[in-house]
This record gives structure tokens, sequence and C-alpha cells, in this order.
């Protein structure tokens, strides 16, 4: 299932490129992303590999005269815990107008891929939301946005609803080095705006 809704979103991305990530058990992950149609310019990451910090290059995006986003960013997570572990990481990920999350496992007391949009006035521009399925312990969510995303904010929005969160303050996860490349680490409480 995982393998027809990127082809699907693939085929329905427009001209701008595509950003295919994946965490966690790569035997897994990466299977999801084996044999789709991918043109040149899109981009296969592993995210586990990925330096923390180190900015995505995606051609045709991001330069004088060109798109500020992607048609589409897919991240494909063998568990909530590695798509947790990774936040940091996609935050350095280009802003998109269309973001399917997949998480293959996730444990039975957590909720589905819902996500709790950031603030009251933020997210009017949501088309369409689709969460479906995987399984009997996975899910798949998709979020359409025609003027775009940052990736990085609507992943935590994702994370964040399944655990039942509310909009509002919430923890934001703190970059943590340790040795060569870094990991997401700890938490810590967002100041009020102001």
């Amino acid at each position: 299932m995982i393998h027809s809704v990127l082809r699907q979103a693939l085929r329905t991305r427009g001209d701008e490129p595509a950003v295919l990530c994946h965490t966690g058990d790569h035997e897994s992950t990466l299977k999801a992303l084996s044999g789709l149609r991918l043109r040149p310019d899109d981009l296969v990451v592993d995210l586990d590999a990925h330096p923390l910090g180190e900015p995505f290059e995606v051609a045709r995006v991001g330069g004088e005269d060109e798109p500020e986003a992607v048609g589409l960013v897919a991240v494909v997570a063998a568990s909530l815990t590695d798509l947790r572990r990774v936040l940091i990481t996609v935050n350095a990920l280009p802003a998109t107008v269309h973001l399917v999350v997949v998480v293959a496992d996730t444990p039975g007391h957590h909720g589905p891929l819902v996500p709790c949009p950031p603030g009251i006035d933020e997210w009017n521009d949501l088309l369409e939301m689709r969460v479906r399925r995987l399984g009997k312990r996975g899910w798949i969510c998709e979020l359409y946005f025609p003027n775009t995303v940052e990736t990085g904010p609507a992943l935590d929005c994702v994370l964040h609803g399944t655990t039942g969160g509310r909009r509002g303050l919430r923890p934001t996860p703190l970059a943590g080095v340790h040795g060569g490349g870094g990991r997401a680490g700890g938490r810590a409480t967002s100041p009020p705006p102001g």
C-alpha cells in the first residue's frame, strides 16, 4: 500500500521535484521507496545518515528564479520513535505543497496520524487531509497545501497529534551533538511569543 500511495503522489505532484525520505529499519523503509519512477532531479534521502544541520540540495529549488518549494515530501518511518528522532533533520527539508507521512508500526495506545494544527490562524489554506490505516499497526497521513507548508513544523504537528496533543505551546526538540554527527536530543518548552 505504501508503494501505491507514493506512486500516486509522484504522479500528481506537477513539475516540481520530490524528496523521498526514509528512517528506521532500512530493509522495510527503503524497500517502500524502491521501484518508484523518479525523475533525475528527485532526491532520495536516508534521514538516519544525513548530517544534522546540513541543508538538502534539491535541483531546481531555492535558487534564483526557482521555486522555494518542492511538489512532494514523503517521509517513511519504521516507527514513531524513528520519526521523532529525525525531527531536527527534517527541519532542513524544503517547503512542500504535498506532505506524505508513513509510519509502518505504531504502538496500540497511540492514535492515528491526525495532525494537531499549530495555531488557530495557521493552516487555514489546508486543502485536503487523508489519514489511512496501513495494515494492523501502521498509518499514512497526507496533507495538501496549495501555497506550501514548512515540512519540519508540519511533521511535528503530525507527531504531536498522535498523543492527543492540543494547539498552542508545546515542547520543541533540541539538537544534541555527539561525535561527528548529531541527533535529536531532549525537549524544551517553547517560550511564549512576544
